[in-house]
């Protein structure tokens, strides 16, 4: 299926995500009426079009949108009389488990989850998946508030567009630091060396509890992970 030229951008990233997740769509074949031959996967093979070509569909003569059931007579297979490689190794990998059944429709299982599809498991299916960091529990706990959590996340990466990179994209002609005027606006000087933010920081720490001063942001992220987890900040 081709992606519509009137498609969002949206619909084009999900679409470009076919190849990932098609292993997992398995259909299951009953009376072959409902799954294409060539670009379903239903062959143990996996879609045969995908593994053989345009040349399996020429060779079995049979067109791209031919249905399973064209190859079914009186619930068994009925593959057309051909010696070329392709069909030989088609019918070798059809198990004979595998067999049609006219009194039942074809259906389509998530290989990933016994109880269907879920959002979680395709995810799980396509992410890589990397060592978790120490302070996740500190930006994605379960009350957050994800406009707060993303800028959170942006401010521990250094990604905030603090002036210091605006300037480098040349959006800024002043680059001083907003609250302080004073200094060169960056992720060091915002949070930690700014004395206006610096004061209104120290004073949330005191009316928590915290009697303490400012560290760096190392220092302050692996503090928040063992002392505010679950929380926030």
């Amino acid at each position: 299926m081709s992606i519509p030229p009137s498609a969002s951008w949206t619909i084009r990233k999900i679409f470009k995500l076919r190849s990932l997740v098609q292993p997992w769509i398995k259909s299951v074949v009953g009376n072959g009426l409902d799954t294409f031959l060539w670009l379903d996967n239903w062959h143990p093979l996996g879609p045969l079009f995908s593994r053989f070509g345009e040349r399996v569909v020429y060779n079995l003569g049979r067109s791209l949108f031919s249905k399973v059931a064209s190859i079914i007579s009186n619930d068994s297979w009925c593959w057309p009389r051909s010696r070329n490689a392709v069909t030989k190794e088609i019918i070798e990998h059809t198990p004979t488990t595998l067999v049609p059944n006219s009194g039942q429709s074809d259906f389509v299982v998530w290989l990933l989850n016994a109880h269907g599809f879920t959002i979680k498991s395709a995810w799980d299916s396509i992410r890589e998946v990397k060592i978790d960091v120490t302070w996740w529990k500190v930006v994605w706990f379960k009350p957050h508030i994800p406009h707060w959590a993303i800028i959170q996340w942006l401010a521990i990466h250094g990604r905030l567009a603090t002036k210091d990179r605006l300037q480098n994209w040349g959006t800024v002609p002043n680059t001083s630091c907003v609250l302080c005027n004073a200094s060169l606006e960056s992720h060091l000087h915002l949070f930690f060396m700014c004395p206006y933010s610096s004061y209104i920081v120290g004073q949330l720490l005191r009316i928590c509890g915290y009697r303490r001063g400012l560290i760096s942001l190392d220092q302050e992220i692996g503090w928040a992970s063992q002392h505010m987890t679950g929380n926030g900040l």
